[in-house]
């Protein structure tokens, strides 16, 4: 057996001894097969299983569940994806909407999924701060293809409280003046 416990920190963690199930030996009569057991594999089992539970399905792995990837991440789980703007840019407004709104569902989805499934994971729900390196950058008008997204702008900074206040006036010590609808805004931040 490969020393599994080195590759991360999520591997050493583990109290259940990492023991290798017996290799594939014969031909697999499934509906699925799924080659790689990392996030993308086990996700698209787990949901293919809920949606059609009489779906057999076989999950093939070179290792042990997230060893490549997935196993070796900082434990990050964000709603967003790099580039989203530029990939959303191109749909219509009622799917850029929806894909959007999917996107930035992740945690709230995969909250349901361990609640569901009763899986202690020590899951915390933070957020995130998107900023601009430099203010001026940011005083043009909203790019087109995020209309119809919701946006925080800098009056809602006053909703989120002092801190956030504290964050915008440091990073535009020069702006007095925070009215809505001026850009220098981050998705979701307002909700």
């Amino acid at each position: 057996m490969p020393a599994w416990r080195s590759i991360s920190l999520w591997m050493d963690q583990l109290e259940d001894p990492l023991v290798a199930r017996p290799s594939l030996e014969h031909d697999l009569d499934v509906n699925v097969a799924i080659i790689g057991a990392g996030y993308t594999g086990l996700w698209t089992a787990y949901y293919l299983k809920r949606q059609t539970p009489e779906l057999k399905i076989a999950i093939i792995e070179a290792q042990t569940a997230g060893f490549g990837a997935s196993g070796r991440n900082g434990g990050w789980l964000m709603g967003n994806l790099l580039g989203e703007d530029r990939l959303l840019a191109e749909l219509d407004p009622q799917h850029r909407r929806a894909s959007f709104d999917l996107l930035h569902g992740i945690p709230d989805e995969v909250a349901q999924v361990l609640a569901r499934e009763g899986i202690d994971c020590d899951y915390r729900k933070g957020g995130a701060l998107y900023c601009a390196a430099r203010y001026p950058e940011q005083e043009g008008s909203p790019r087109p293809h995020r209309s119809g997204l919701p946006l925080a702008q800098p009056a809602a900074i006053g909703r989120a409280g002092p801190h956030c206040q504290a964050l915008w006036r440091h990073l535009c010590p020069s702006r007095r003046d925070y009215q809505p609808g001026e850009t220098g805004a981050w998705p979701g931040a307002g909700r």
